[in-house]
């Protein structure tokens, strides 16, 4: 029988370790990384836990937790996920705010549903992946049927296929206070929201990839948030968009200011 301590060596999850601290990147190895942690980084307090700093999927939830803590409305969030529902939950544990989820996978929505509850519902949507308008409406539909008359102050978007993203945000920008899309590049760089006006190549110094960050043009309000460059989980970030048009300019103004001063706080 294995050890305590064989046991957490086999499962320590070292990609998430040296990723979650740049510093850590010339470790190459999972007994390199290891040897680390138990000399060194749980006595510093690091993690091998994935996070918004080594996991693509995560790269949203500083900027979401921001826009949460600014905000005191309902929330909804199409897609659920590890990155999202649990975190969204954790950041208004405590308050009577009222979260909404959506979601068209089966086997995501079945590993949340036990959270369902007065404050949190969650629903299916009978849609797939299949990157059709004709699909991709399903999820307006249902929104537009079952939840036209519960306002929405904070919108979280992160669901497939990629086109429901773009009529969910269509649907709610007249409506919704905030709207938060992860992944958000796909959508100018495919013409479909915003336009790119600047694209910039990157390389780190520990890969030989070649990273993308774009600059866009929207109306009226927004902010394209990406991670420091040296938190880059994939190849183009990936970023978050925080858009208004219900905010005034002064207010959403207000806001991206209160988001980059502690933005940092995050990271460093």
């Amino acid at each position: 029988m294995k050890s305590n301590v064989e046991s957490q060596r086999d499962s320590f999850n070292w990609n998430a370790y040296i990723n979650n601290y740049p510093d850590l990147r010339k470790l190459t190895t999972h007994k390199d990384a290891w040897n680390h942690y138990i000399q060194f980084g749980k006595n510093e307090g690091r993690t091998d836990q994935y996070n918004h700093k080594s996991h693509p999927y995560y790269t949203h939830q500083p900027f979401l937790k921001e826009v949460l803590k600014n905000t005191t409305g309902n929330i909804l969030e199409c897609g659920c996920g590890d990155g999202s529902t649990l975190f969204i939950k954790e950041c208004i544990k405590g308050t009577d705010r009222k979260l909404i989820t959506l979601e068209s996978d089966s086997d995501w929505l079945n590993k949340y549903i036990h959270l369902n509850s007065d404050l949190h519902e969650l629903y299916p949507i009978d849609a797939t992946n299949d990157d059709t308008d004709e699909n991709a409406k399903k999820w307006v539909d249902f929104i537009d049927s079952e939840l036209k008359d519960t306002i929405f102050e904070v919108v979280f978007i992160d669901c497939s296929p990629w086109l429901s993203r773009k009529h969910i945000f269509e649907y709610f920008k007249n409506k919704s206070k905030i709207i938060v899309i992860h992944d958000f590049d796909y959508f100018p760089n495919k013409n479909l929201i915003g336009n790119v006006t600047y694209k910039e190549y990157l390389r780190r110094k520990d890969s030989n990839l070649i990273y993308e960050k774009i600059q866009i043009d929207m109306e009226p309000n927004f902010k394209l948030y990406y991670p420091p460059f040296e938190f880059f989980v994939g190849e183009t970030g990936p970023p978050t968009l925080v858009f208004s048009k219900v905010l005034s300019k002064e207010e959403f103004d207000t806001l991206t200011g209160i988001i980059d001063n502690n933005i940092p706080e995050y990271y460093f």
